[in-house]
Parts: C-alpha cells; sequence; structure tokens
C-alpha cells in the first residue's frame, strides 16, 4: 500500500470535515485540530494550520507544530501531528505526537506509517525521544506505540479533560 504523506490542500476540505464529524460523533476525537469548527470555511482553518508551524505566527498557549495528513489513493486515511517541542500540558499529557486513522483504514498499518513518519520528523528537528500517549482502552494505539520501540512511562491524570487517564510512552527517534 502506498502511503502519501503530505499538508492539507484546500481540496481536502470536505474529505476531512465528513472524517472529523464521524471521529467526533463515533469516538469522541478531534481529526482536525482543535480550533476547527465543523463546515467552517476549509481555506480560513488552512491558514490557521499554517500559522502553527513557527513560533513567531503560532497562538499563545501553543507550540509549533506540523500537521499532515495521509492519503492512499487519492482518500484521506489519517492524520499526523507532530508537536516540535513540548510544553506544560504535552509534557504531561499530550506528547510530541497525535495522531487519528479514518474508520474506513484503521487495521492496515496506516497509523504504523504515520507514527515512523513522525519520529523521522522528530529526528531531523533534533529530538532524540518522542513523548507520546494513549487512552488506556486503546489497545490499536497502545500496540502501534510498542511496536515503534515505546517505553511505558506510567498512567497520568490529564488535568484538563475531567481526570482521564493516559498511557505515557518515550520512543527513541532513532537519531
Amino acid at each position: 500500500m502506498n502511503i502519501e504523506m503530505r499538508e492539507l490542500r484546500p481540496e481536502d476540505g470536505e474529505q476531512c470535515a465528513a472524517i472529523h464529524r464521524d471521529m467526533v460523533e463515533q469516538d469522541n476525537f478531534q481529526f482536525l485540530l482543535s480550533d476547527y469548527v465543523q463546515d467552517e470555511d476549509f481555506p480560513a482553518y488552512l491558514e490557521r494550520v499554517q500559522s502553527y508551524k513557527s513560533w513567531s505566527t503560532v497562538p499563545s498557549g501553543k507550540v509549533p507544530s506540523t500537521f499532515l495528513i495521509a492519503v492512499i489513493d487519492g482518500k484521506v486515511a489519517g492524520r499526523l501531528s507532530i508537536r516540535h517541542e513540548l510544553n506544560e500540558w504535552l509534557a504531561l499529557v499530550g506528547g510530541h505526537i497525535g495522531y487519528g486513522v479514518a474508520r474506513e483504514f484503521r487495521g492496515q498499518g496506516v497509523a504504523t506509517h504515520m507514527l515512523r513518519h513522525g519520529l523521522n520528523f522528530l529526528a531531523e528537528l533534533g529530538i532524540d525521544r518522542c513523548f507520546i500517549s494513549c487512552l488506556p482502552h486503546n489497545e490499536p494505539s497502545r500496540k502501534t506505540i510498542e511496536s515503534a520501540g515505546g517505553e511505558f512511562a506510567g498512567l497520568v491524570q490529564d488535568p484538563t479533560e475531567g481526570g482521564a487517564l493516559y498511557r505515557t510512552y518515550w520512543i527513541p527517534t532513532g537519531r
């Protein structure tokens, strides 16, 4: 299977909005970034995503990050958020990398491909170890993280989500 990793484009808007809606309803997971408003003007959203890439334009309280999508045969299959550094919340729960796979592509190696891509990206930034987390009941994500060399760091309670527990890991980037 050929998976293309790339930045969002205007023509991805309809697919991404549909995946976002589905994942919020079915998984309580936001496919697009947390400031996305369902069915908003996609070019405006793309401008905000671009602003996250640099310290000079990233919104207050956020860190520079890169948002990529995985595309298979012209279909958006997943998304990858790579945080270039960690702030207090990311260092506790959020981590360097966040990913999500569209329902239709689950179980096909998309998450593994995206995680490897993210680890390589972090290595190129000069980061030796990636901090990452998943919900305890998310067995596919746990397996993906552990198969990439993730070493369990512990269970951590998220102070911002009503105390949800997260499994946290460190993964060498291979730098």
